[in-house]
């Protein structure tokens, strides 16, 4: 099953990126991704602050294009409280 992203949190680094809803991520890191799983694992790899381009294959007037893009990652504890709800910690 392709990485298709369902969802880009406002503020976050795939927003930052340019992701978009809907986009499938082809690439990240220049390694081919397979499934979301294999995705978090490449990211894993690599350490908050990184610069990481990537793929993603999206419908730009009804057409499929490749978009090259880079993210620059969030650490994950950073992101997880950016998650949460306004007053909660």
């Amino acid at each position: 099953m392709p990485c298709q992203i369902q969802e880009v949190r406002t503020g976050l680094a795939a927003d930052r990126a340019g992701i978009k809803v809907g986009d499938v991520v082809l690439t990240f890191g220049g390694k081919p991704v397979s499934d979301f799983q294999h995705l978090v694992d490449l990211i894993k790899e690599h350490r908050p602050g990184d610069k990481v381009p990537l793929t993603v294959r999206r419908s730009i007037n009804g057409q499929k294009r490749d978009v090259a893009l880079t993210v620059t990652l969030d650490s994950w504890e950073s992101a997880s409280r950016r998650q949460l709800p306004a007053g909660k910690k």
